[in-house]
């Protein structure tokens, strides 16, 4: 009992609270529950230990509230008084406590000052903007050193304090100035001024610069375009080029949240000046031997509003800006940020066909796609990414494959066969397939080296879903067109070299054996087909495939192409034909499609001139009979085997011989 109450009177020792120094009211119980911290109408709060240490006072600024930081600072005390029980604290930790106390208070000391010196700054802000009193430049330079810092937090406080609004004051009375007297060169300094400020300022967080943009936007942004027309009018009394960066990157900022995009969107002037911006900084390259970074920025800016389809067609429909946008695809500097706006304006099918009724559009796109550079990658796979997205627009897809004597294949065509960048060999096959549909077969087959170059692709490329991407779009094509067309010959030569090509792949050899399938259904191919060098040959190669789906594909071709009485002949005297169907009747790996090679060996007999040859072909005879045995017990492949059996027989008996 003695030492529990020598603990006791140990811990009532080391007991903290938390005291209003004014009225000297404690807010902690004298248990062991947590300090909670309570705000009164008084400004100064101590921490102190019970016994009477040193207390340790902490100012709370009357303008907390103003301070963004202000629930952080409140996270800290709360963290700071949490441990503060009756029960935690020995002597070490009360040092400890009192000293991060301290710490805290000098804190809480200089946020103070900073709020007090943000309100003065807005109120001298307002007081020049109302007196018309420009600033001079030591108040700049005290400005900048207050407002130059990587704390998105303090910029967030400085949003709050009214800064934004206060100088908007003061530059609207400024650019109201420049249409009532000739401009001097005091005044577009401190405008240049009040751009590099706010660039400062904006660095905050989005949320706070939403909230900015929301109130003041309306009022901000159309001063910021009114600054960039007079520079590209030659009003500054020197050289502009700072303050159009400064102005533009505010507007990058701005883009960069939802309010700001809108508010530019609807903004009648705001393409029209990035327009005009654009074209400067291009006409600037001769003399200065370089891109100015802001007309690169304008790209981006341009590329981030087109993000949205809403956005996208309303700079769209600014020919300005798809001007200025071609024009950029010829500086190397600018090309990527240049391919990805042509992207993403590409992204909404409702402006395709503005875009490609534009003088000089998709030559800006071949020129993107054609462009080798190592740099240009990123520009090469957004130029073919566009094109797919343009090919997906079907009142545009015969121009596309026509435009400058199918110029736009050849580019298409080349990124993928020069087997380079992955996605950008996707999103060329992928626009090529768009461009494959229905009645458009005839025309991309005449195209020069288009089936052959298909053909390498779907074979040789080294990404895998290129590959099939390239077999899907010959398999539309040898769909699509049949004899008499001129193209004709063209996809049987492509149906036998892809049976010459060594690719084990189960789905390649299925997508080819239905090509052959698709061509020998339609009557008016199956004559050119049997009299196609090598074809039979192709069709007996993919006839004993490991692929069940490959095998019945093939069969079925073989049978419609022997259920023409004229094509029976060649049929017959193929020595691969009849070594792929002696092969297949006495395995029983095949055993799904022997009955259809008996009956396709049955058609050939019928005709009379045919049956010596067959009888005549080492092992054919014996693959029947050795068929006709295992299948005795069903009665009807027994008699259509027995039959074939007697027939070839004949012809034997015809020469004198025995069977």
């Amino acid at each position: 009992n003695q030492k529990k109450d020598e603990e006791e009177n140990i811990c009532e020792d080391q007991n903290t609270s938390l005291a209003c120094s004014s009225c000297s009211g404690v807010f902690k119980s004298q248990k062991a529950e947590k300090v909670s911290l309570t705000y009164t109408s008084c400004s100064h709060y101590e921490a102190r230990p019970k016994d009477g240490g040193i207390p340790s006072e902490i100012n709370f600024a009357p303008s907390w509230d103003l301070l963004c930081s202000a629930q952080s600072m409140t996270d800290d005390v709360e963290e700071l008084t949490a441990e503060a029980s009756i029960s935690s604290f020995d002597s070490n930790k009360l040092d400890e406590w009192n000293f991060r106390a301290e710490q805290m208070k000098h804190k809480f000391k200089g946020w103070k000052d900073r709020a007090d010196r943000l309100q003065n700054i807005e109120k001298l802000l307002k007081d020049a903007a109302v007196s018309k009193r420009r600033l001079s430049d030591k108040e700049y330079e005290q400005l900048y050193s207050e407002l130059k810092h990587n704390s998105e937090t303090n910029h967030d406080d400085e949003i709050k304090a009214g800064l934004p609004h206060a100088f908007c004051l003061i530059l609207d009375k400024l650019l109201k100035s420049f249409v009532s007297e000739k401009p001097q060169e005091s005044v577009c300094i401190e405008m240049e001024n009040i751009c590099v400020v706010l660039n400062l300022i904006y660095s905050c967080s989005d949320k706070c610069r939403q909230e900015s943009i929301d109130e003041i936007g309306n009022f901000l942004i159309p001063l910021l375009i009114n600054v960039l027309n007079l520079s590209q009018h030659k009003l500054f009394a020197h050289d502009p080029s700072l303050i159009i960066e400064k102005v533009v990157l505010l507007l990058c900022l701005f883009v960069q949240v939802p309010s700001g995009r809108d508010v530019m969107s609807v903004n009648p002037h705001i393409l029209t000046a990035l327009a005009q911006v654009l074209n400067a900084s291009l006409e600037l390259v001769p003399s200065v031997g370089h891109v100015k970074k802001y007309g690169i920025d304008v790209i981006w800016m341009i590329s981030k509003l087109a993000f949205n389809r809403n956005y996208s067609e309303k700079v769209v429909s600014s020919t300005e800006i798809t001007t200025a946008l071609i024009t950029s695809c010829k500086q190397k500097q600018m090309v990527p940020e240049s391919a990805a706006a042509i992207l993403n304006l590409t992204a909404a099918v409702s402006t395709h066909e503005k875009l490609v009724g534009h003088a000089g559009f998709l030559e800006a796109i071949q020129s993107l796609m054609s462009d080798r550079e190592e740099m240009s990658v990123s520009a090469q796979r957004r130029a073919t990414a566009s094109l797919g997205n343009l090919a997906s627009t079907e009142p545009l897809k015969t121009q596309l494959i026509n435009f400058n004597g199918g110029s736009i294949i050849d580019a298409l065509l080349t990124v993928t066969t020069n087997d380079g960048d992955p996605k950008t060999c996707q999103h060329a096959v992928r626009a090529l397939k768009k461009l494959t549909g229905r009645g458009r077969a005839e025309e991309l087959a005449s195209h020069n080296g288009f089936i052959r170059s298909l053909l390498k692709i779907a074979s040789a490329n080294t990404d895998k879903l290129t590959r099939k991407l390239a077999s899907e779009i010959l398999a539309e094509l040898i769909t699509e067109i049949n004899h008499p067309s001129p193209s004709h010959n063209l996809i049987l030569w492509c149906l036998v070299e892809a049976c010459n090509i060594i690719n084990e792949d189960a789905s390649y050899l299925e997508l080819l054996s239905q090509g052959f399938l698709s061509q020998a259904n339609e009557i008016e191919n199956q004559k050119p087909m049997v009299q196609y060098e090598g074809l039979l040959e192709a069709i007996a190669s993919l006839g004993t495939s490991e692929n069940p789906a490959t095998r019945n594909n093939i069969v079925a071709s073989l049978q419609k192409l022997a259920k023409n009485k004229d094509n029976r002949k060649i049929i017959a005297c193929n020595r691969d034909i009849l070594n792929m169907a002696a092969s297949v009747l006495v395995d029983k790996r095949f055993s799904s499609i022997q009955h259809d090679i008996y009956n396709i060996i049955s058609l050939l007999v019928e005709i009379e001139s045919n049956r010596l040859f067959l009888a005549n072909h080492s092992g054919l005879l014996e693959a029947l009979i050795c068929y006709s045995l295992y299948t005795k017990k069903y009665h009807n492949q027994f008699r259509t085997g027995l039959n074939a059996v007697m027939l070839l027989s004949l012809a034997f008996e015809e020469e004198g011989m025995k069977a």
